[in-house]
């Protein structure tokens, strides 16, 4: 059975290359070699979360004796200072770049990494700060990752980039139980080290966001360089030859915004709404449930490590065809779709754990829930949110989201286990259902499916930059953008 699963795997990516990643018109361009180092972040995102999964088993038979407590600690601990990394992360990105910052997370990744090597069972108090900080490192690439993504992929690719970079996440999960089949919880260690360490080296090659490059340039106005820029570009064009180059300049007052403005009140509202609602689907009820689900299915010959791993590709492919075609169907369309497959999955798994329908539904509920999961509600949320804002207020809006979306992932994994106690798997299934449904009539009423319509600097798919800019014809006579109406 497992050697049909490889095999039908392998056949998906070999078909999947040829027809929809070969025929692509640029995909092979040097910004997919920037995007590998990058991505490495939502890598550890994940093996950090998963690394308890296989690990703690192989933990506690080692150190035997440790407390419910000190278990639980290591374990949701994580989550929590994740918070902090968020708002760390993001004040790395306004000091330094988007590059040095993750130059200096990986490098306090890799250490962190080998620290837990020094465990024991009389100073395993030690162990959980080491798993405190890992998460203050989790939460700062959740923060960094998607902003620098969204500012070095081409225009016409954003999505696509954006949906490797979210998937990642899944690929972590999934790597990291495979190395847990080995049953050492230190190869574990050295893997998440040794990555960590191999971007620290590989973003020296990785060039700065060019939102840093106009900050380095003009410190005092990163927006107004941005356009100077788009200006020239524009003044060089041939229908532009007989315009005064400084005459032309001076039209422009363009001011650095704040976040915390009336005009950002939609867009954050949209963003939170999304991060909230991820978590609230009820990916991590499926996933505490993974092995006994797929035990009962007659799976227990195979080791629980696999098993996960087995189930989260699900995930993994959903995200790798998301990818191809995200911007070919727009963000509301496939959140819509997402949520619909994930909150129909969920109905039909409460129903089952009443009815007691077959073994085997739940693992066919299991695959399609994931899969529904994986191609919307898992990596629309950490797309759109970067599209959304300016260049100035972007990574400020994204650090709040991510903030509220590992403290709404620590209020889930902690309430699970009580609502499964009294509302009864059935009851627990349902809510996750329920709010499946809130997400639809969400996506259907505010999702976007083009984010940056809510910018204040509309970046049009005709711009001449990468980052925000205004075209010429959009500059009004005072100098300033017209804020669109519908806002």
């Amino acid at each position: 059975m497992i050697e049909l699963f490889l095999n039908d795997l392998n056949n998906f990516f070999f078909i999947s290359f040829f027809w929809v990643v070969y025929p692509m018109p640029g995909f092979f361009r040097k910004e997919l070699l920037y995007l590998c180092s990058i991505i490495i972040g939502s890598m550890e995102i994940g093996w950090v979360i998963t690394f308890v999964s296989p690990s703690l088993p192989l933990i506690k038979e080692e150190f035997p004796g440790l407390t419910s407590f000190e278990t639980s600690a290591f374990q949701a601990i994580p989550a929590l200072t994740a918070i902090v990394g968020t708002y760390w992360a993001n004040y790395l990105m306004l000091k330094l770049s988007r590059k040095f910052a993750l130059i200096i997370n990986s490098c306090c990744g890799t250490v962190f990494w080998l620290l837990l090597l020094t465990m024991s069972k009389k100073f395993f108090w030690i162990s959980l700060i080491i798993r405190a900080l890992q998460g203050i490192v989790m939460g700062a690439y959740s923060t960094i990752d998607p902003v620098y993504v969204a500012e070095i992929a081409p225009p016409e690719r954003i999505g696509f980039y954006g949906i490797i970079n979210s998937m990642c996440i899944s690929f972590g999960h999934c790597s990291f139980n495979l190395v847990g089949a080995i049953h050492s919880w230190r190869a574990n260690v050295y893997f998440g080290a040794g990555f960590c360490a191999l971007q620290a080296f590989t973003c020296l090659f990785v060039p700065h966001s060019p939102i840093d490059l106009a900050h380095k340039k003009n410190p005092k106005n990163t927006d107004e360089n941005l356009h100077m820029m788009s200006v020239e570009d524009d003044y060089n064009e041939d229908s532009n030859k007989d315009i005064d180059p400084e005459s032309y300049k001076s039209t422009v007052n363009i001011k650095k915004r704040s976040l915390f403005q009336k005009f950002y009140l939609k867009p954050m509202i949209i963003g939170l709404g999304l991060v909230i609602l991820q978590q609230f689907a009820g990916v991590n009820a499926m996933v505490a449930n993974m092995s006994s689900l797929l035990n009962a299915a007659g799976l227990d010959a195979i080791d629980s490590s696999i098993q996960a791993s087995i189930a989260t590709c699900a995930e993994f492919f959903s995200g790798f065809l998301s990818a191809f075609i995200m911007d070919k169907f727009g963000r509301r369309n496939i959140f819509i779709f997402s949520c619909c497959g994930a909150c129909l999955s969920m109905i039909i798994f409460s129903l089952n754990t009443k009815l007691s329908l077959s073994p085997i539904i739940p693992v066919i509920i299991l695959f399609c829930y994931m899969f529904s999961f994986g191609i919307g509600l898992a990596n629309i949320p950490w797309i759109i949110v970067p599209e959304m804002f300016d260049d100035d207020v972007r990574s400020t809006a994204n650090s709040i989201c991510c903030s509220i979306n590992w403290l709404s992932a620590s209020i889930v994994t902690f309430c699970y286990p009580f609502m499964a106690k009294t509302l009864t798997d059935f009851g627990s299934l349902l809510f996750f259902a329920a709010m499946c449904l809130i997400s639809l009539l969400f996506g259907i009423f505010l999702v976007p499916n083009d984010p940056q319509k809510y910018r204040f600097v509309n970046e049009s798919s005709d711009c001449k930059s990468y980052a925000g800019v205004i075209k010429p014809n959009e500059i009004e006579n005072d100098g300033t953008k017209e804020i669109p109406s519908e806002l």
